[in-house]
């Protein structure tokens, strides 16, 4: 039986078991060198699974669907692909609450904090709705709402049908 090729695109430093790291950065050494946008050198329909944690929300708002596109033209018919985001309508509803959850709130729209990297700085915003649409007008179906309420983190599971 052939080995599932999983892909963890964004990965950073982070190792997920059974999962080749994609990312932009050299320094963190991952298995594929690339742009999260531009994964050239990977086959059409060859990964099984796609895991995409807080990567979207460094895409610009203008490559968002083409990123999309090319996750899916990577992912093989029935090949799920899940995506965790910061949740900007919970950062809302906080600031529309007059939290004194500041700190979290700027983290959720702007990312890390001062040690941050070129590559950590976030150039987009998502909630619920946006994700489910993108996915939607991608062709993802079985398309999933995981994420917990008031956590800060939306996960969206979807699959790609079977073609």
């Amino acid at each position: 039986m052939a080995k599932k090729l999983k892909l963890d695109i964004g990965a950073g430093y982070i190792r997920r078991k059974g999962f080749k790291r994609v990312d932009i950065d050299p320094k963190t050494k991952p298995d594929y060198l690339l742009k999260a946008q531009d994964l050239r050198g990977i086959n059409d329909n060859s990964v099984d699974e796609i895991m995409a944690s807080h990567i979207l929300e460094h895409i610009p708002p203008n490559e968002t669907f083409l990123t999309l596109r090319e996750w899916w033209r990577v992912l093989k018919p029935n090949g799920v692909i899940t995506i965790k985001t910061p949740d900007c309508g919970w950062a809302m509803r906080l600031w529309k609450e007059n939290s004194h959850r500041q700190y979290e709130i700027l983290k959720t729209f702007l990312g890390d904090d001062p040690s941050a990297t070129e590559y950590s700085l976030h150039g987009n915003i998502f909630w619920d709705k946006r994700i489910e649409r993108y996915l939607l007008i991608t062709g993802y179906i079985e398309i999933k709402n995981l994420s917990e309420k008031d956590s800060g983190e939306l996960i969206f599971v979807a699959r790609k049908p079977n073609e």
